[in-house]
């Protein structure tokens, strides 16, 4: 009895290890793309081209309405403040 109870605690031990694991590895490459983002001078991007950062109006032509999207970086999408990733496809079109 003692010894599958050593063992249990055994096992939960190592899986919180290797979840330990991953959040650092997760904080990790969160530090290193805030590093690289802290780097773009939003100032520099050109305003005839579209890109991170970039504000676009997309005017929908059957009914004229417009929507104002903000380009952000690859992983990000966020609806609730109109943001768009570039890898997305809308993003890769724009």
């Amino acid at each position: 009895m003692l010894e599958e109870l050593i063992e249990k605690l055994n096992l939960e031990s190592e899986a919180l290890f290797e979840r330990q694991q991953y959040v650092r590895a997760r904080l990790d490459h969160l530090a290193r793309r805030l590093s690289e983002i802290a780097k773009i001078d939003l100032e520099t991007i050109p305003a005839d081209r579209i890109g991170f950062g970039s504000q676009v109006q997309l005017r929908n032509l059957d009914d004229e309405s417009v929507e104002r999207i903000t380009i952000a970086l690859g992983d990000n999408i966020d609806f609730d403040s109109d943001q768009i990733s570039m890898e997305s496809p809308i993003g890769k079109s724009l």
